[in-house]
């Protein structure tokens, strides 16, 4: 009985050991191939690890490798292949656009402000954070907003878009090892699509710098992007001494009682002595 147990479980081992060295060396060769299309720097790995891809696609840096990622239930772990894309700098603000998959890395992040997007299709699931929903606003045009949609909708697929004034990245994880090399370029072709219209054209960049510094005012200088002028500070005014009351006028001093009988007595005229006669 238990030789049958630990022949079936040995079986078991040596089937998933091969069907993984198979797809291992199925996905060396596509990427391999992948690599030297596009003249990019190629890393096989040991013969039990999953290869490297790095260089330059247009003015875009791309790297492609193999990761572990925790389930959502944090019990295990799996496998995810990653596909980056470095857009380097010119973004309005900071932010971070994602499915659900990277809400707690977005939470970690220092944006505070939820962004919803005025897009009919767009996913309610989806996460959107920001410093400035002004200048994200002004960044995320319709067609920047769809095309966002269309990598968020990928089967088996989870996206991350975040950036801030220094670089911007793409970032996708695929539970797919991308083993077919015809796949593996349709998929970076797609995606390349994207990253093409998301970077910003010259002109944009000009007008995002001084959005930028617009927002760096803002916060240096304690306001809110909503705010019209400073955020008052509420502090205890000293209390100022009561004025003195000043005395009340004193009322004239009456006259005594005989000038005042005086005062009061009809004006004579003075008799002129009489001359004595001769």
């Amino acid at each position: 009985m238990w030789l049958a147990i630990w022949g079936c479980f040995a079986v078991f081992i040596m089937v998933f050991v091969g069907w993984t060295l198979v797809v291992l060396l199925q996905q060396k060769k596509a990427w391999a191939g992948f690599a030297k299309k596009h003249n990019l720097k190629y890393q096989p790995g040991t013969l039990m690890t999953s290869p490297v891809v790095t260089g330059e696609i247009g003015s875009w840096k791309i790297s492609l490798y193999s990761g572990v990622q925790q389930t959502e239930d944090v019990r295990g772990q799996r496998f995810v292949t990653v596909l980056e894309f470095q857009m380097g700098r010119g973004m309005p603000t900071g932010g971070a656009i994602a499915t659900k998959e990277f809400s707690g890395f977005i939470d970690s992040l220092i944006f505070d402000k939820t962004y919803k997007p005025e897009l009919a299709e767009w996913d309610k699931s989806y996460v959107a954070r920001t410093r400035s929903r002004k200048n994200l606003q002004a960044y995320l045009s319709k067609e920047r907003l769809q095309l966002l949609h269309g990598l968020f909708a990928m089967k088996n697929s989870a996206v991350l878009f975040f950036f801030d004034e220094i670089e911007a990245v793409l970032r996708i994880e695929t539970s797919d090892p991308l083993r077919d090399e015809t796949h593996l370029n349709k998929i970076v072709q797609r995606v390349m699509t994207t990253v093409e219209r998301l970077t910003p054209t010259e002109e944009e960049k000009k007008v995002f710098r001084q959005l930028f510094l617009d927002e760096k005012k803002r916060r240096e200088s304690g306001l809110d992007e909503d705010d019209d002028g400073p955020v008052p500070e509420f502090t205890e005014k000293p209390v100022q001494p009561a004025a003195k009351p000043e005395p009340a006028p004193q009322p004239a001093a009456e006259p005594a009682p005989a000038a005042k009988e005086e005062a009061h007595k009809p004006h004579l005229k003075e008799k002129k002595p009489k001359k004595p006669k001769k």
